[in-house]
Formats: structure tokens, sequence, C-alpha cells
């Protein structure tokens, strides 16, 4: 006897990568005045970092919650002289971490003089709790501001970090910027500041300033220092330039890549007789 099957014959098993994001460390600096509430060097929590800190050295260093309009409040970086500053988180934001995307309100308020590389955000692994850059194998990925001090248009403000050079910015924008960093081993994707997703191949990054609708990508898809490194640690660290500087709504959030099975069918009916 002849027969017809209905569709749905399986040809094979495919794995897609369906992408989704985990909130590592979240922090607006609003449920304080006290500096000393965000940190915490033996067991910080999701909301912490083990250490904000400063050198005096010869010139005036200042850290502090400071109000911004329309913002609630924000942690205040100051710099100058021989001091140095910084925020650091060395103890590990999760086990095994291969892409994040870092995500904050960002500005130097500030700019007393021009300079290059002056303050550098870092992803990495055994980093330590002391404020100075991070060097070797350890660094992941890194991007530096540079300070421009333009008396006739004002100051501004722009990224190093890969073969592109400096992109202006006012110093009192205070704009929404985000860094998307992949060490994972294979392609990811995260949300855009613009909308929608985008696919960030392995060891490298994307960085954006501007919020959604007007976001800037100043790199796009740029070298990572050194691929396949987790990351684990985060360190933002100034010990060079005259400036202020201003950080809110901070967050690290894990992208991962998780599978997930499809059944591919065959859409051609198949006779068969018995």
């Amino acid at each position: 006897m002849n027969r017809t099957f209905p569709l749905a014959l399986l040809l094979l098993m495919a794995t897609v990568m369906r992408s989704f994001a985990q909130p590592l460390l979240q922090q607006n600096f609003n449920a304080s005045t006290s500096v000393g509430d965000y940190f915490n060097l033996a067991t910080p929590t999701t909301g912490q970092f083990n250490s904000i800190a400063g050198t005096a050295g010869a010139g005036a260093l200042v850290t502090n919650i400071a109000s911004e309009a329309g913002l609630g409040t924000s942690l205040v970086l100051s710099r100058a002289g021989a001091g140095s500053v910084s925020v650091v988180r060395t103890t590990d934001l999760a086990a095994s971490v291969g892409a994040v995307v870092v995500q904050m309100r960002f500005t130097p308020g500030q700019i007393k003089a021009a300079a290059n590389s002056v303050l550098f955000f870092q992803l990495g692994t055994n980093f330590s709790a002391i404020s100075q850059a991070e060097t070797g194998g350890q660094v992941a990925a890194q991007i530096a501001v540079d300070l421009r001090d333009v008396d006739t248009a004002g100051d501004l403000w722009g990224w190093t970090g890969s073969p592109a050079t400096f992109n202006g910015f006012a110093a009192n924008a205070f704009p929404l910027v985000t860094w998307a960093v992949n060490n994972s081993g294979g392609p990811v994707s995260y949300a855009s500041p613009n909308g929608g997703n985008l696919t960030l191949a392995d060891g490298k990054f994307d960085l954006w300033v501007g919020d959604s609708g007007l976001a800037v990508r100043v790199f796009n898809g740029s070298a990572n220092l050194n691929p396949g490194i987790p990351l684990r640690n985060f360190k933002l660290v100034s010990n060079a330039g005259n400036a202020s500087y201003g950080l809110d709504e901070f967050s690290i959030t894990k992208v991962a890549a998780e599978a997930q099975p499809t059944l591919l069918f065959n859409a051609t009916p198949r006779s068969a007789s018995t």
C-alpha cells in the first residue's frame, strides 16, 4: 500500500546562537553621598567596586559624590599635579566572562590643560587595586580619554584605543558611553544604543558615544589588546592630565551565546510504500 507522509521529516539538527545579557555590576551613585558606600575591598556586591581611591601626590586630588542637574548624583574624580585616581573592580565579576557591554554616563567636566591618554578604561584579569594603569598580558582591552583645551570653542574630549584617533565631544555633554568588548572565542550580538542588535566579532570592541538614536560609533570592530583574555576585572585610572571627571549610571553586562537546537525540516512530501 502506498501512502504519502506529511511534511516534517527531520533532515538534521542545527545549532544557532542566541545572545542573552546578564547584569554583573550596576551603580547610579544615588543611594548615598559617601564614596565609601560604593566600594568594599574584600567582598564587593554587584553594586560596589573594590576601590575608589587616589594618591595626593604634589597636586589636588578629590573624589566625591556631586549633584548633576537632571541626573541625580554622580561620582566625581578630580586629578591634578602628580596625583592619581582610580575606580577598580578586582573581585571577579563572574567566573567566566568572555564578552561584556560596559555602559555609563561619563564626561570630563573641567579640563585645565590639553593632554593625550589621560584616563584609561581597562578590562581583563588579575588586576591590582592600586591607582595605576595595568600593563602586559592581563589587559584584554582598553580605551583612553584625550583632552583638548580650546579657549575659543570650549573644551573637547575624545577617545584613543585603536588606529583611529581623536573624536571631539563637548566637555559638559555627559553623554551615554557604550563599550562592547568580545573575547569569547566567537561572534556575539549586543544591543546597540541606537536600537536593534549588532554582531561583534571575537577579539574586537565597539565604542559608542551618545544617547539612543543619536549615538556615534567612535570605534567599529577595533582589535582588543589581548584576545582570549577573560573580562573578569575592570579599572578606570588617571595619573596624567589636569581635569575633573563625572561618572554615572555605570553598568557592566555579560553578553554570552546560548546554544539552542533548531530542527530543519524538508518542505517536499515524500511517498513511501509498504
